[in-house]
């Protein structure tokens, strides 16, 4: 059964936008998958192209991988949390539109959704945490701390 947002405001007519919840979810599962091949594939070049020079092997197969911050699942990552960021506005102004509660909430998620693209997208978390690393004792990436990853 899709989702529905309608929205009805005044001296103009209905407007409606229906997802089929079932049909994104096989599509994201399809990228996933097709993302999973990928790194698999790029897999052998990349662990081959370490132990050689880094050549336009090496940085080829760093594009497909899944653990790189500069690959295409991670761009495609970005620009799905964008998208929702995007679907949180549009439900944002149908609340508001429609007067069937406050935007309030829906703005909040997305600027949430907003600083959650960024840091993706800038390594922000990444950043943090190697300063908090550098900053404070707490057990070493090879000690096994409590926090070991800060």
């Amino acid at each position: 059964m899709p989702w529905s947002c309608t929205k009805a405001p005044l001296y103009r007519a209905e407007t409606s936008v229906s997802i089929a919840p079932e049909l994104v979810l096989k599509r994201l599962l399809a990228v996933i998958v097709f993302f999973g091949v990928l790194h698999l594939a790029a897999l052998p070049i990349y662990v081959d192209g370490m132990k050689a020079a880094d050549g336009a092997f090496v940085r080829a197969g760093r594009l497909f991988m899944l653990q790189s911050e500069r690959s295409v699942p991670s761009w495609f990552s970005i620009a799905l949390i964008a998208f929702n960021m995007l679907l949180l506005l549009l439900c944002a102004a149908a609340s508001r539109q429609t007067r069937t509660g406050s935007p309030v909430p829906w703005l909040s998620l997305a600027a949430l959704f907003v600083f959650l693209s960024l840091d993706e997208m800038l390594s922000l978390h990444e950043r943090v945490g190697s300063m908090i690393g550098l900053r404070f004792d707490i057990g070493g990436t090879s000690g096994g701390g409590f926090l070991t990853f800060p």
